[in-house]
C-alpha cells in the first residue's frame, strides 16, 4: 500500500518498477503517453500491488483530455525530478534511425533503458498509447511515428533489458495499434519473475550484454586515457550515432571499476566485492549520485549545460555526435564564456579522442601502459589466426578477460600508489581528516620531494594529481590499508605467453616486436609506419628462428641419449653466446 500524500514504496524483491510510453509530439515534442503501473508523481519506484493488471488487461487506459497538462495524466503524475525522462527517452537524431537503444539515470538511483521505434502513421489504427484518435494527425511528425518504451529499474542490468525490451516493442509496433498495451503489462510483469531478486543478485547479469571487446578495439590506447581522466574527475563526453554506442561505452567504463555498479544502487545487495578489494581501498567513491563524478550513459543537450555549466562535478557522459560538434566549440581557446566545456570527447565509433594538450599530459600514457594497452587490443581483436583452440581464442578476446585485465592494472596501480611515502596519510583534498577539521601534519602536495619512483611505469604527473588533489584519491587514501603496500608495474603485455597455461597454446604472433617500436599516437589515429611494420615483421621471422632452434635442440639431445644407450663417441649441442647460433662439438665417450 501507499503511503499517504501519494509517496510510493521502494519495490522490495522487483527489478522494474514502471514501464512507460513516450511517443513524439509534432507540436508538443516528447509526450508521456501510457505508464504501467501508473506514475504516482514521487521519485520512488512503487511495489508492484495485485491490483495492476487491472490497468490495462482489458479496456484500455482512458486518453488525455489536453496535452497542455504534461506532468499529470491518467497515466499517473511525473515528479519533477524526473522532468528530463520524455526527452531522455528520444534521443537527439533519433528521426535519423529505424530504431535505437538508449539508457540513462535519474535521480534516486533509478536507471532506464528505452527502446525508440518509428513507422509509417498511415500503417497505424491508433497512434496515442492513451487511446486518443482525433488528434492523431497533430501526433505525427513528418508522416511518421515515433516512440520510445521505457523500463525504469532500480539496477544498472542496461544489457539484459535492452534485449528483452527490443523484441517487445517490434512486437507493439508490429500490431498496428498503439492503444494495445496489454503486451507492455506482460513484459512488465514477465521481466519481474523472470528476473527475481535471487537471478538478478549476481554480477554477471549486471554486465551482460555490454560490449567491452568492442571498445578496446576501437580505441586502443585512448581507452586507458580516458579511465585514467575518470579517476581524474575531468569531464569526458563519449559521442556516437546513433547513441547507442555511446551508452554502451559509459556502462562499460563503468563496469571496469570494482564495486561501481554496486554503488549506484546503494539500497542493493553488493555484488561486486572481495576482502581483497576491499583491502587496497575499493571500491573507489566515484560515478555514485553522491560522489564528485557524474554517471549518466545518455544525456540530451540541456541536461549537458546543467551538468557543465551549472555543476563543478567531473562526469562521464554519452551524448550524440551532433551535440559533441557544439562541444568542441568550447574547447576552443577564444569559446564564449557561456559555452559548456569539457576535458575530452571521444568517438566510440571512429576512435576519434579529442583532448587538450594541457589534460593531454597529465592522462598521457607510459611505454609500459601503451604496450599493455596494445595487447589488450590485440587480444580484443581475435588474437590471431594460428592453430589455437576456439575456446582458448573466445576466452582471451571476452569481455569478462579484458575486464579482469584492466582492473588487474588498476590494482597494481593502487598498490604501487601506497609504496609513496605520506600518501596513505592523506585523507582529503585539503589534507584534513574526513571526520575531523584538524590539518594532518604529514600532507603532501605534488611538489613535495618525496620519491615517486614506484608509479613512474603509471606516470608521475598522473598519479601526483590523482592521489593528492582529487576527492575519490583522497577518499581512497584514507581506506588503503599500509600493510599491503607493494610496488608494482603495469601488466606485461603478454597475452600470448599468459595463454599457455590454457590447453591448447597459441599458434601466434609473439609480442617481442612491440618491446622495440614506439607507441603508436592514438590521439591522433595515426597508424604504423612501414618501419615499424618491417620491425614487426623483422622480430616474428626472429621468432621462427628462435623456436626452429629449440626444436632442433630437443632432436639432438634426444639422438644423444639413443648414442649414449649404444656406446660411442655423440655431438653435444651447445648455445652460443649470441641467440640464434647454434655450434656442434664433437667428442668421444
Amino acid at each position: 500500500m501507499d503511503k499517504a500524500g501519494g509517496i510510493g514504496q521502494a519495490f522490495d524483491g522487483h527489478l522494474v518498477g514502471h514501464v512507460v510510453v513516450v511517443g513524439f509530439h509534432a507540436q508538443l515534442g516528447s509526450q508521456i503517453e501510457f505508464s504501467y503501473p501508473s506514475l504516482r508523481g514521487s521519485p520512488e519506484l512503487r511495489t508492484p500491488g495485485l491490483s495492476d493488471s487491472q490497468d490495462v488487461a482489458g479496456d484500455p487506459v482512458g486518453r488525455r483530455a489536453t496535452y497542455a497538462s504534461q506532468p499529470r495524466g491518467d497515466w499517473g503524475q511525473l515528479p519533477e525530478e524526473w522532468s528530463f525522462l520524455p526527452h531522455l527517452a528520444l534521443p537527439d537524431g533519433a528521426h535519423e534511425s529505424e530504431d535505437d537503444t538508449v539508457y540513462f539515470c535519474l535521480p534516486r538511483n533509478i536507471h532506464c533503458v528505452a527502446c525508440f521505434r518509428q513507422t509509417n502513421a498511415r500503417e497505424a489504427m491508433t497512434i496515442d498509447a492513451g487511446g486518443g484518435s482525433e488528434e492523431d494527425e497533430r501526433i505525427a511528425s513528418r508522416g511518421s511515428v515515433q516512440k520510445s518504451v521505457v523500463l525504469m529499474c532500480k539496477r544498472p542490468i542496461y544489457g539484459i533489458l535492452g534485449e528483452r525490451l527490443g523484441g517487445v516493442v517490434r512486437a507493439y509496433f508490429d500490431q498496428g495499434d498503439f492503444a494495445r498495451t496489454d503486451v507492455l503489462a506482460e513484459l512488465f510483469h514477465s521481466v519481474n519473475k523472470s528476473l527475481s531478486k535471487p537471478y538478478w543478485n549476481n554480477f554477471s547479469v549486471l554486465v551482460h550484454g555490454l560490449d567491452l571487446r568492442t571498445l578496446v578495439v576501437t580505441l586502443k590506447g585512448d581507452l586507458l586515457r580516458v579511465l585514467k581522466l575518470i579517476l581524474l574527475e575531468k569531464r569526458v563526453v563519449l559521442v556516437s550515432q546513433p547513441v547507442r554506442a555511446a551508452c554502451n561505452a559509459v556502462a562499460c567504463l563503468a563496469s571496469v571499476f570494482p564495486a561501481a555498479f554496486d554503488r549506484m544502487s546503494p539500497n542493493e545487495e553488493a555484488l561486486d566485492s572481495n576482502i581483497e578489494d576491499q583491502a587496497i581501498g575499493l571500491p573507489l567513491e566515484i560515478l555514485s549520485e553522491r560522489d564528485n563524478i557524474i554517471f549518466q550513459p545518455y544525456a540530451h543537450l540541456p541536461l549537458i549545460n546543467n551538468l557543465l555549466l551549472e555543476s563543478s562535478k567531473g562526469c562521464v557522459l554519452g551524448t550524440s555526435r551532433n551535440c559533441g560538434v557544439f562541444l568542441k566549440t568550447g574547447m576552443s581557446s577564444n569559446a564564449h564564456a557561456n559555452l559548456p566545456t569539457c576535458d575530452a570527447i571521444v568517438d566510440v565509433q571512429t576512435g576519434q579522442t579529442t583532448i587538450p594538450e594541457e589534460v593531454g599530459r597529465l592522462c598521457a600514457l607510459t611505454r609500459e601502459e601503451s604496450l599493455f594497452m596494445e595487447d589488450l587490443a590485440y587480444a580484443a581483436g581475435g588474437a590471431g589466426q594460428g592453430n589455437e583452440s576456439p575456446g582458448t581464442i573466445e576466452y582471451v578476446s571476452s569481455d569478462d578477460n579484458l575486464r579482469e585485465r584492466l582492473r588487474d592494472y588498476l590494482r597494481r596501480l593502487l598498490r604501487s600508489t601506497a609504496c609513496i611515502n605520506g600518501v596513505l596519510q592523506n585523507s582529503g583534498p585539503t589534507g584534513t581528516d574526513s571526520g575531523s577539521t584538524t590539518t594532518t601534519a604529514t600532507k603532501l602536495t605534488p611538489g613535495s620531494n618525496v620519491d615517486w619512483s614506484p608509479v613512474e611505469a603509471y606516470n608521475t604527473r598522473f598519479v601526483k594529481m590523482w592521489a593528492l588533489t582529487t576527492m575519490n584519491g583522497c577518499q581512497w587514501a584514507s581506506k588503503c590499508e599500509p600493510v599491503l603496500k607493494k610496488a608494482q608495474p603495469p601488466p606485461s603485455p603478454a597475452v600470448l605467453r599468459s595463454s599457455r597455461q590454457f590447453k591448447n597454446n597459441f599458434g601466434l604472433t609473439s609480442v617481442w616486436s612491440w618491446w622495440t617500436e614506439e607507441p603508436r599516437n592514438t590521439a591522433s589515429g595515426t597508424s604504423q609506419s612501414a618501419v615499424e611494420r618491417m620491425s614487426a615483421a623483422s622480430a616474428r621471422a626472429v621468432e621462427g628462428v628462435s623456436d626452429l632452434i629449440h626444436k632442433l635442440e630437443s632432436e639432438l639431445k634426444s639422438i644423444e641419449t639413443v648414442i649414449r644407450e649404444k656406446g660411442g663417441s655423440t655431438d653435444h649441442p651447445v648455445q652460443g653466446r649470441n641467440s640464434g647460433q647454434l655450434r656442434v662439438v664433437r667428442t668421444n665417450s
